[in-house]
């Protein structure tokens, strides 16, 4: 049967649902590179670093060096998230613009963009020219000197002599601070936007971290209200998405914003009609279609967080 919402209604409803997922909804997905994808997979192109030579002869010959041209591809998943609104439950008008409906349903997508993105700093990302070679995570463990290892966690605090504790250590400044040695070291970028990913709980690891200075106190309650750009250098960004690894430990995340991309297949679109078989209630469902993928490893660092602090 044909649908009897007006199309302006259903437009309207659409576009709420979009500006709700993109501002009050997702954390991560500002933090990371989109692109739009058109078929069944679409990619991210990156180039390494290409180094000068020196001339030692007059008229000589040109040198011509390489330089690596890495390449990651990434597909698509389709998601949707649908809702029964029975007439009987508001006659007087088809479901309000600004109502719990347009709430749910965006922070639904919200969370999934969220999620696809967790999902994706740990999992297989396609490479090469044709997508044929599989990049696992499989990192090791820092040891306060392997900066340029390509794949490495934190899971202990460092200062700049090493290790300094071997077990039950939340997020903490010492923490950040290998993270923030392993970029520099690294010689990434710095003129984009580093990140740190985490849970409130450990917000509040920092907030009690002894090693704070009065002065790293004052820049993080700043940062805490929202009036410096960075905090050791980076945003941080405050999300329940991340999970706990088989090692029992939180996963967090440093990395930049080169480090993580996503793939945009389908726009946020909302269709409604009336169901005959539903006594004509009114049927509103939401999908889009988006996947993500680890984009350079050397521009991630994972971050291991005890969050029940070890008794000895």
């Amino acid at each position: 049967m044909p649908s009897t919402v007006p199309t302006h209604f259903v437009d309207q409803f659409g576009t709420n649902v979009r500006l709700l997922a993109q501002r009050k909804g997702s954390k991560l997905s500002e933090t990371v590179q989109t692109k739009s994808l058109n078929g069944n997979e679409c990619t991210f192109e990156q180039l390494g670093s290409i180094e000068s030579v020196e001339i030692t002869s007059r008229n000589a010959d040109t040198v011509i060096s390489d330089q690596e041209h890495v390449r990651r591809w990434v597909g698509s998943r389709d998601f949707s998230v649908g809702k029964l609104h029975d007439w009987t439950d508001d006659y007087r008008s088809i479901v309000p613009l600004t109502s719990a409906y347009v709430k749910s349903q965006a922070y639904a997508i919200a969370r999934r963009k969220d999620d696809l993105i967790v999902e994706a700093f740990t999992a297989d990302a396609k490479s090469d020219r044709t997508g044929s070679t599989t990049i696992s995570w499989s990192p090791s463990a820092y040891d306060g000197t392997n900066h340029a290892t390509d794949q490495l966690y934190v899971d202990h605090d460092y200062d700049v002599m090493g290790k300094l504790a071997s077990t039950g250590t939340g997020m903490s400044i010492l923490k950040i601070a290998a993270a923030k040695r392993i970029l520099e070291m690294r010689e990434v970028d710095q003129d984009q936007p580093w990140y740190i990913a985490m849970t409130p709980q450990q917000e509040q690891d920092l907030i009690l971290d002894p090693n704070l200075t009065t002065s790293d106190r004052m820049a993080w309650k700043a940062y805490q209200n929202g009036e410096m750009p960075s905090f050791y250098g980076f945003q941080f960004v405050k999300t329940t998405a991340l999970v706990l690894g088989s090692h029992g430990f939180r996963e967090c995340y440093a990395y930049t914003k080169n480090a993580m991309g996503m793939a945009l297949g389908k726009d946020v679109t909302v269709e409604m009609d009336r169901r005959a078989d539903k006594n004509h209630s009114l049927q509103i469902v939401t999908y889009f279609a988006a996947n993500a993928s680890r984009l350079d490893e050397t521009e991630l660092v994972q971050l291991r967080c005890e969050e029940t602090p070890a008794t000895s």
